[in-house]
């Protein structure tokens, strides 16, 4: 899926990722044998995970938002100093 949305996000970046985040018990995984092929590691978020992103996602939808605000003129009755 990160490669479908262009993020050039390499495997090489995200397995260590994973790791800390397991460390952090905020995932948790699950070794999975569906009978086809070979066995794969599912990854889910934990409860501490899923504060930990809420919280990711409220910080980056304020600077999200502060950068538009920025980009289309800044603050009106601010002046630069």
């Amino acid at each position: 899926m990160l490669n479908k949305l262009k993020l050039g996000i390499s495997e090489g970046s995200i397995y260590p990722l994973l790791a800390r985040l397991r460390t952090e018990k905020k995932v948790k995984t699950e070794w999975v044998d569906g009978g086809v092929g070979h066995a794969h590691k599912v990854y889910e978020l934990t409860e501490s995970g899923r504060r930990a992103c809420k919280d990711m996602l409220q910080a980056w939808t304020e600077f999200s938002t502060a950068m538009e605000t920025l980009i289309a003129g800044g603050v009106k009755g601010e002046r630069e100093r």
